[in-house]
């Protein structure tokens, strides 16, 4: 696994197989589709919004053809995930970008995020610990 700006160190987001395959699917369907705007992404990008979902926090998932100089971009079998600064404040190091495909549930998902305190029964939403709003 590479991500930029840490070449020994634990990665903030681990990539999954499964999610850097479905990553890739989705940017090849994009590219096939034309994109938007003319402009084909590139990545999907991870984020974290606030004041979002029954716990206050939600994870949120886009594709993107925009790498900012700011990002941290996270790559698996050449699939690629950037977050942005203020996002990765908010996952513990070692959080894992899921893929979860069943007859339930088709999508990305977060786990292990040790900044995480509580959080829904979907996963789409949780609380930050105290320390972490610090």
């Amino acid at each position: 696994m590479l991500w930029r700006g840490h070449a020994t160190q634990t990665p903030h987001v681990v990539v999954s197989d499964a999610s850097a395959k479905a990553v890739k699917e989705l940017v090849g369907q994009a590219i096939d589709e034309g994109g938007e705007n003319g402009q084909a992404p590139v990545a999907l990008r991870m984020g974290v919004a606030g004041g979002q979902g029954c716990h206050g926090f939600a994870y949120t998932f886009e594709l993107t053809h925009d790498i900012n100089d700011d990002d941290e971009v996270f790559e698996k079998d050449g699939a690629k995930v950037v977050v942005d600064a203020v996002s990765l404040s908010c996952l513990g190091k070692g959080s894992v970008l899921e893929h979860i495909n069943t007859i339930r549930k088709k999508g990305f998902e977060v786990l292990n995020n040790n900044l995480a305190d509580s959080e829904c029964g979907c996963k789409v939403s949780f609380a930050l610990k105290d320390e972490a709003l610090l």
